[in-house]
């Protein structure tokens, strides 16, 4: 007996590389976002695609157009594609660069709260994004969520990678935060003890299978607490997004005040200098 593998129709496509920046750009701002920030935005979108380019992050192709590299709809149109490629434009050729001269990784993100993440501290491992964690004053993006009992152990089971046994309570978790008050690693206190210590995962994966678990959209970063309560887990935090490199409310709002789009790409990257293809 022979049993076949699922299949899936997979599309790829080439498009100049101005062209991409600006159908990412339009997919990932806000309409109304002032040009600067654009601008900046579109700078770490460019660097971003080549570094990516250059290491071959899926097996077909460079690049996808999800969030797992960067989200781009060919759909968008109107103002908001035109700002976008105006921005493409005003900062075509320009990338940032680490100090060995190479291409920087750089990252972004809808809101960080009011301070950046730490990249290494986040996700582990050399970082090469150029940025480091911040503050970014006036930025708050406050949100809670309510999880069932369920719902927080099946976001368990996916972040930890087993079952979390019977009457999992949010108090069995020690949060240890990073700079800007980042949730980087989660320990489970009443699991059985290995070389190692307590059983882990990273705090970004946590809130990401949180966010799953709730359907996209509830759970926005891994600056978060948990709350026990009788009917379940309320979770608590500020931000939206990994929180780590570019802070795209905070970019426009240091944008509305006069910053040009090379200073605040240095707020942000200070470990990453300004540079041309």
């Amino acid at each position: 007996m022979t049993h076949e593998q699922p299949r899936a129709l997979l599309r790829v496509a080439s498009m100049p590389l101005e062209r991409y920046v600006a159908h990412v750009v339009a997919t990932e701002s806000d309409a109304g976002t002032p040009p600067e920030a654009l601008r900046a935005l579109a700078v770490v979108v460019r660097t971003y695609a080549l570094a990516a380019a250059d290491s071959w992050r899926h097996a077909d192709a460079a690049l996808c157009n999800l969030t797992h590299c960067q989200a781009m709809n060919g759909a968008v149109r109107g103002e908001r594609l035109a700002a976008a490629r105006q921005a493409a434009e005003a900062t075509r050729g320009e990338v940032l660069r680490l100090a060995d001269g190479s291409l920087a990784v750089p990252l972004f993100h809808a809101s960080c709260g009011g301070h950046t993440a730490d990249p290494a501290e986040l996700f582990g491992g050399e970082d090469r994004s150029g940025a480091r964690a911040v503050e970014d004053a006036g930025c708050k993006s406050n949100w809670r969520a309510l999880l069932t009992r369920r719902q927080f152990s099946s976001a368990y089971e996916v972040a930890f990678g087993v079952p979390p046994g019977p009457a999992l309570k949010a108090e069995r978790l020690r949060l240890a935060r990073g700079a800007g008050g980042f949730v980087i690693h989660v320990a489970d206190r009443s699991a059985a003890r290995g070389e190692d210590g307590p059983r882990r995962c990273l705090g970004d994966r946590l809130a990401r299978a949180l966010d799953a678990t709730m359907r996209y959209g509830a759970v926005r970063s891994s600056r978060m607490r948990f709350i026990d309560l009788p009917e379940g887990v309320a979770i608590e935090g500020s931000g939206i997004g990994h929180g780590a490199g570019l802070c795209q409310a905070g970019a426009a709002r240091r944008a509305g005040r006069g910053e040009e789009h090379e200073m605040i790409l240095a707020h942000y990257f200070p470990r990453a200098k300004l540079s041309t293809l």
